[in-house]
């Protein structure tokens, strides 16, 4: 049986959901992730150097894949790194030979390093990619990565701080702030808003006292471009649903993501503070927010506290295509919840 790879258009954008959507996430909430009405359009608004790959078996696609392109801190310097990423295979289709696609993306790419992201509970897809096989790309682990998505709530906020929306005189005192705090940490993105589909300095909140910033964060909505939508609730969920708390089924969700959420000397007061804070600004326009950290920092100590989360536990690797081991992680990884 003959396959031949391609780069994606415009043209296969709409043929490209069909694989999209036969994936669901399989948790206590059933979610698909989607990119209507046009995958590829999607994938170029979210990165306008994505590059996206097809197999096809005749007119046919059996699978696609996407590489994201980010500018990304790695040792103390920004390098330019792909996200693996939207992996989808038809189902039934498995004698392919997966190394002439790795080495495809390897020679189309042309990135420092890449990158990907794997929930824990998809043990079909880490039993795979996680083998050694010849000629494919080695996964390393990086770290483990937990999204939370939390109702908003009301909560007494201390008078001690003071919470704002920033503007655009703010750009630069943030732009410093997220560099010191998130200096020499892996993975941590330029600070550069083309990089940021549909997020601006206007979406960024600051907690402060007198002039001196304490803690940032944005609200990033991504619906425009990529949407979760909630296909069924499973287990004691299922009969909870019927409360209008709970999204009905068949919606998209409108959670913004919590992004930039970074706190002055990783201090616990700052984030609850913040936290506090920003549950009252989301409330006004979306009942839940999503906000995610990396295992065993201060702030994922903090979220796993909270009550009336639903956690969604992930693993970050470095996608070796040279089978080289070259990069060299330091324990400071920071990764941004709102470019996965």
């Amino acid at each position: 049986m003959t396959y031949s790879i391609i780069k994606a258009t415009e043209k296969d954008g709409v043929a490209m959901l069909s694989l999209l959507e036969q994936t669901e996430l399989n948790t206590p909430i059933e979610i698909m992730l989607t990119r209507r009405p046009n995958a590829f359009l999607s994938y170029k608004k979210e990165c306008e150097n994505a590059e996206v790959f097809l197999v096809k078996r005749e007119d046919e696609i059996v699978l696609e894949i996407a590489c994201l392109t980010h500018k990304l801190q790695m040792g103390g310097s920004f390098l330019k790194a792909g996200y693996i990423c939207g992996l989808r295979k038809k189902e039934g289709i498995i004698k392919y030979d997966y190394r002439q696609l790795a080495q495809t993306i390897f020679n189309e790419c042309k990135c420092d390093i890449y990158y990907s992201n794997i929930l824990d509970n998809n043990l079909r897809a880490i039993n795979v990619l996680t083998k050694e096989h010849k000629g494919l790309p080695l996964l390393h682990p990086v770290c483990k990565y937990s999204s939370f998505v939390f109702r908003t709530d009301i909560k007494n906020k201390s008078k001690e701080f003071g919470f704002r929306n920033a503007n655009e005189t703010d750009c630069g005192r943030i732009q410093n702030f997220l560099y010191k705090q998130r200096e020499n940490h892996d993975l941590f993105p330029a600070f550069d808003f083309k990089q940021f589909a549909g997020l601006d300095i206007r979406d960024f909140y600051i907690l402060e006292k007198g002039d001196e910033i304490l803690c940032v964060c944005a609200l990033w909505r991504q619906e425009g471009f990529k949407q979760y939508i909630i296909k069924r609730y499973n287990g004691i969920l299922k009969a909870l649903s019927v409360f209008s708390i709970f999204p009905k089924a068949g919606c998209v969700l409108t959670n913004p993501i919590l992004s930039f959420f970074v706190a002055k000397n990783e201090k616990q007061e700052y984030y609850t503070e913040m936290l506090m804070q920003i549950n009252t600004e989301i409330s006004k326009k979306s009942k839940f927010f999503t906000v995610g950290a990396v295992v065993d920092t201060v702030l994922y100590k903090i979220l796993l506290q909270r009550s009336k989360a639903t956690q969604f536990d992930s693993t970050i690797y470095l996608v070796d295509f040279k089978h080289e081991s070259n990069a060299v992680m330091n324990n400071n990884i920071h990764i941004e919840g709102g470019m996965l």
